[in-house]
């Protein structure tokens, strides 16, 4: 579980520790340490009548560390030895076959330590590391850091970007999708994983 964190406990943005995570380097523990950190930061309110779904689904994020999307790399942000958020980014698949798409998922900050600039930060890590692996495009939903992605260039998904999914996809398409071209914009198809 995470641990709680006093007021004389906060350390500043330049005292925070930044840590890229692979997945394929990722330990149980550290999953789980991640897990509890989505768990608490996000909260999962729930009806009653949905009681068991929702407390398999917090168990299920807190063993394996993510919500909806497998990680490809986390930022991960310590304050000493606590974990105060995590940043993850998948590896979707789409067409055509060659567009090195990057997906930017779970972004979390402990309720204690939020609006201190941890998520914006994490978020260029993640950004400037996704550019160093040949990111051709990035995309992401989110409505509450909209702002953060927009100052690193995102913007939302319009018609001319071509951005669908496939017919297998149980998704929907989100007006909160933002987008972050490197190459020409060029139509893709998001597989079912995304």
């Amino acid at each position: 579980m995470v641990a709680r964190v006093r007021d004389d406990e906060r350390a500043r943005l330049d005292e925070i520790a930044f840590e890229l995570l692979y997945e394929d380097h990722a330990s149980a523990s550290e999953r789980a340490l991640i897990g509890d950190l989505l768990v608490k930061a996000f909260g999962w309110r729930h009806r009653p009548t949905r009681l068991a779904s929702a407390l398999r689904r917090r168990s299920m994020v807190r063993e394996r560390g993510y919500t909806l999307h497998p990680p490809h790399y986390r930022v991960l942000a310590w304050a000493g030895d606590r974990l105060v958020g995590a940043r993850m980014v998948c590896r979707p698949s789409c067409d055509p076959l060659g567009v090195q798409l990057y997906g930017f998922g779970d972004a979390a900050v402990h309720p204690a330590w939020r609006r201190r600039g941890i998520a914006q930060a994490m978020t260029r890590l993640a950004v400037e590391e996704a550019e160093r692996q040949g990111a051709d495009v990035m995309l992401t939903s989110t409505a509450t850091l909209e702002p953060v992605y927009r100052a690193f260039g995102f913007r939302p998904v319009r018609e001319p970007d071509g951005v669908r999914l496939d017919t297998l996809s149980g998704h929907t398409f989100q007006r909160t999708w933002l987008i972050r071209w490197t190459i020409e914009p060029t139509p893709i198809v998001l597989h079912s994983e995304f």
